[in-house]
């Protein structure tokens, strides 16, 4: 009986997963079904040359965010200054700080340079490849140091003992850390790889990458080509995975561990932290700066521009479409965590954001669905492995004793969420809403992809201004988008130290 009883339970709950990978699935298989051509399906130097040119931005882009990150990962695992909370404050670089802005940022520095030194940097790998590890180099810092931190007292006291220069005994560490710097550096190469608005717009449409090819078919409707440069991603993406997947480092138990390994750091240790630090932030302060003078010009010729470019359309938009997709993923966050779905909640992220936004252009075309629709659905597809993973501990770790009770004593589901679990997460559930509404809000791919005329959004505003040459007046809506995510981001924080 007890046996038949834990086969239904099995049964309901892989119906329940399967059920949900079709729904998350479909647009992609029905892009492909409708599609897919082996006939069609030819690959000639053209196709290679973008292939290699996207594997090799990635990789010296990675590269140089390694370069950059490692030592200022070292100091924040030895410090615990206000030096090391701003130096680890950075990792919202890559998540938080709109893509469209930096694009803008780095934009405004290449003019800046041409202008001074007659030097063209747009439409090289050099500038690219330097905003690359200046928006990633964040994520080395972070998952280094947090590996450095997790590394047993003994350990390091082990190797004072040793009789070798400081730069062995971090060779030492790092080496029992290498599947984290493997990690790392492959989300590093992810980033760089599927990279749009920075290549877009440095690019200046004479170079090209993988990313870029899938979205140029949008216009011409060539969607064979889109299967076989899909392709192509996932077979690097495969290999990806399978480095990713493999276990080959020692996992120490962090319990108990301290938050920094403390000694004493040298004055070039000092002069690198800070170094870094300035790298990272100056692109922001340059937004800021640079808006001053936008914000006069916004203003004299915004009815000019608002018509031409629908500002205040666009953010209405995106407003509402944040709105909206942060309530449905932190809805739907709960359930795949309550159902323990944490595979499936993944799968979109073996999935470029361009394939995503293709295929369910694809089903607006054939179906004729709204673009709010299409844009709802596809910000929610894309973030619900973020929306899964910033609820999974408070969720998880939630008093079962207490549910427990409340099941004895007869309460259904519904009556112990709204009377037990919903007061005590409160906090936890507005903040993911805040975490996600300042991702989607700044979000550019999949907003590029759906962006139309009719429908702007507003980081894609912001790249057609820069496009158009509205420098300043784009600097200084950038800096409002990035106010409102920076305030987003804080309130998430505090509502989070409340928990």
């Amino acid at each position: 009986m007890g046996k038949s009883l834990a086969r239904k339970i099995d049964f309901l709950k892989n119906e329940k997963r399967n059920v949900l990978i079709i729904l998350i699935v479909f647009p992609l298989l029905f892009f492909i079904v409708n599609n897919f051509s082996i006939s069609k399906i030819t690959i000639d130097k053209y196709d290679f040359s973008v292939l290699a040119f996207t594997i090799k931005q990635a990789l010296f882009s990675t590269l140089l965010a390694f370069l950059l990150g490692i030592l200022p990962a070292i100091y924040i695992s030895k410090n615990r200054n206000l030096l090391s909370k701003l130096l680890d404050s950075t990792f919202i670089i890559p998540f938080y700080f709109p893509s469209s802005a930096a694009a803008l940022v780095f934009s405004i520095m290449a003019l800046y340079i041409y202008e001074k030194t007659r030097i063209d940097l747009f439409g090289g790998v050099t500038i690219i490849i330097i905003a690359h590890a200046f928006y990633n180099s964040p994520i080395i810092v972070k998952y280094v140091s947090g590996a450095l931190k997790k590394i047993p007292q003994e350990i390091y006291e082990l190797l004072k003992l040793e009789d070798i220069s400081p730069f062995r005994k971090y060779l030492e560490l790092l080496k029992s850390i290498k599947t984290d710097i493997i990690r790392a550096l492959f989300l590093v190469f992810i980033f760089s790889f599927t990279s749009l608005s920075i290549i877009i717009a440095l690019g200046k449409g004479k170079i090209s990458t993988l990313e870029l090819e899938i979205i140029k078919t949008i216009e011409t409707f060539d969607f064979s080509n889109t299967i076989k440069f899909i392709l192509m991603q996932a077979f690097i993406f495969g290999i990806i995975h399978y480095f990713i997947t493999r276990k080959n480092n020692i996992e120490f138990d962090i319990s108990d561990m301290p938050k920094s390994h403390s000694s004493k750091n040298s004055i070039i240790e000092n002069v690198i932290a800070v170094a870094y630090l300035i790298f990272e932030y100056s692109p922001i302060i340059i937004l800021f700066v640079t808006s001053i003078s936008g914000f006069e010009k916004l203003f004299l010729d915004f009815r000019i521009l608002n018509n031409e470019f629908k500002i205040l359309q666009s953010v209405g938009n995106s407003v509402f479409i944040s709105s909206i997709s942060s309530v449905i993923l932190v809805i739907l966050g709960y359930t795949f965590v309550k159902l323990k779905l944490e595979r499936t909640a993944l799968i979109p992220i073996y999935v470029s954001t361009a394939f995503w936004g293709i295929s369910l252009v694809y089903l607006e075309i054939i179906f004729g669905l709204p673009e709010i629709i299409i844009a709802i659905i596809g910000f929610t597809i894309i973030n619900l492995p973020l929306a899964y993973n910033f609820l999974a501990s408070s969720v998880l770790d939630f008093k079962n004793e207490i549910l427990e009770a409340a099941r004895l004593d007869g309460a259904n589901k519904s009556r112990i969420f709204f009377s037990i679990e919903l007061p005590m997460l409160k906090n936890t559930f507005f903040a993911v809403f805040f975490q996600i509404f300042a991702i989607i809000f700044g979000e550019f791919t999949f907003s590029y992809i759906v962006n139309t005329s009719e429908f702007p959004l507003v980081s894609v505003v912001i790249f057609r201004m820069l496009s158009k040459r509205y420098i300043l007046e784009s600097s200084a809506i950038g800096s409002i988008l990035l106010i409102f995510i920076i305030v987003f981001y804080f309130i998430s924080e505090q509502l989070l130290s409340k928990e």
